[in-house]
């Protein structure tokens, strides 16, 4: 069993093993370049090589490594984390030094990634997302027992509990990033991520544009010349360096997908066992990310699936969280995506969780039909509603939506009319939420109507906060 940790107040470094982490991109770069260039000193066929010789190269590279591994010394030298009753406090710097902290009651979610090099000396790296701007703070490396447990202490601070409450928990797989006392909610297979890559609408497009491009070379050189086939095919490449990059996103930086509810069981802290936990997912192959996402910070759920998804009953879910910017959530692997592919009963058990006791299944209003002009390929799946709880919307032929907003989680409310929707008696109504993939709009309504509803989601949303767990 690992012990809860307990803070010091002391200034610490983070692993001695950090400088090799950090430079292992510079250093396998450099061996690469060394044995690249070492393969043209061969000489011509007179035996006659270059002018400069191989170990003046060598003892370049191996200057420029020594110079890089100095420099990743003296960082990890210079580098001091404090963690307080109050705070957390990372220092650098030599000649330039910097503190950056963030309080306690200003973190929204910590993230605990295991690059592949970190992995096999067992460190992991600390990612503190906090409100406000320039709001990370990243801690590299520390053991991954250590990375665990600091997490869990600043969540469990992070909720008004003090570091007593902390559970007890076994020690983690290193593969999966997951314990034995872990509540383990839902766990995907490589099938199932397979299934979901193959049937994407992404990789059919990118896949099937190769295969337009595959067949037209081939008519082209079976036409006219075999060199039309040699000439085309490097012109190819980036459609299969993006189908790569897909089966990455879908099934690579997903394998291992297990989401874990924190805060749950005989163990939990009372503020979790109030609906203040979270659910902890870890996902990865080479590199393994485990990202906790408090329940209170969920701002909005974005339930959808594609046509070609709908015979095989699954779905993918989207989340607005605080704290995840959209330019992160563009380039890291994870970003906002809550399930990555799951089934109806899947779905089930992540609302359950997340949104308990909640009604979401309210009766849903349809569009006016005169909105047809201006969607008339699928104004029929316009439809909102509104239940004590939430605001749901949905809309979609081929790639169909459900969007849920808690009440609570409202933070402005908008009418918008158009030129074309003033000509047709229409107007719209956006529920503003933080940044991210859940952007409730609820389109082409009847103007009275958006007014009315627009008014009253200010009062749900007033009387939700009123009435909010503190």
């Amino acid at each position: 069993m690992a012990t809860a940790w307990v803070p010091t107040g002391r200034s610490e470094r983070p692993h001695p093993l950090t400088p090799l982490v950090r430079g292992w991109v510079i250093f396998a770069a450099l061996l690469f370049s060394l044995v690249q260039e070492l393969g043209s000193f061969r000489g011509d066929e007179n035996g006659e090589g270059t002018s400069v010789p191989w170990w003046v190269l060598g003892a370049g590279l191996l200057a420029t490594a020594l110079i890089g591994g100095i420099a990743s010394f003296v960082t990890w030298r210079f580098t001091r984390f404090v963690i307080d009753d109050r705070e957390v406090r990372i220092e650098t710097g030599w000649l330039n030094k910097s503190s950056r902290k963030v309080p306690f009651e200003r973190v929204q979610s910590i993230d605990v990634v295991q690059p592949f090099v970190g992995r096999l000396f067992g460190l992991a790296e600390l990612e503190i997302q906090a409100g406000g701007s320039d709001s990370q703070l990243r801690l590299r490396y520390l053991s991954r027992q250590r990375a665990n447990q600091l997490r869990d202490h600043l969540l469990t601070r992070a909720m008004g509990e003090s570091s007593d409450a902390l559970t007890r928990r076994t020690k983690e797989n290193v593969l999966t990033g997951v314990s034995a006392s872990d509540d383990v909610l839902i766990r995907l297979t490589p099938t199932a991520l397979i299934v979901g890559f193959l049937t994407s609408g992404e990789f059919i497009w990118t896949a099937a544009i190769l295969v337009i491009s595959l067949i037209g070379l081939g008519i082209g050189a079976w036409m006219s010349s075999l060199g039309v086939l040699l000439a085309g095919l490097p012109l190819l490449i980036p459609l299969v360096v993006a189908i790569g990059n897909l089966a990455s996103k879908y099934v690579l930086r997903q394998v291992n997908y297990t989401m874990v509810r924190t805060g749950h069981g005989s163990g939990a802290t009372p503020a979790m066992r109030h609906g203040r936990g979270g659910v902890r997912i870890t996902a990865g192959l080479t590199s393994l990310t485990s990202r906790t996402i408090p329940f209170d910070r969920v701002q909005g759920l974005k339930i959808h699936q594609s046509l070609l998804w709908r015979p095989l009953g699954l779905f993918r879910i989207d989340v607005d969280v605080i704290g995840t910017r959209n330019e992160e959530a563009d380039t890291d692997s994870h970003g906002n995506v809550l399930l990555p592919i799951g089934t109806a009963a899947q779905v089930a058990t992540i609302l359950d969780v997340i949104l308990p006791d909640t009604d979401l299944t309210p009766d849903l209003r349809p569009a006016p039909r005169r909105c047809r002009w201006l969607r008339p390929f699928d104004f029929w799946t316009l439809k909102h509603g509104v239940s004590p709880d939430v605001v749901v919307t949905e809309q979609g032929w081929l790639h169909h939506v459900r969007l849920i907003v808690p009440h609570a989680k409202t933070q402005s409310v908008r009418i918008r009319r158009g030129p074309l929707q003033r000509a047709l008696g229409l107007a719209s109504v956006f529920v503003d939420n933080v940044d991210g993939p859940v952007n409730v709009a609820i389109k082409h309504q009847d103007p009275q109507w958006a007014r009315e509803l627009a008014l009253s989601q200010l009062d749900r949303a007033r009387t939700a906060r009123n009435h909010a767990p503190r």
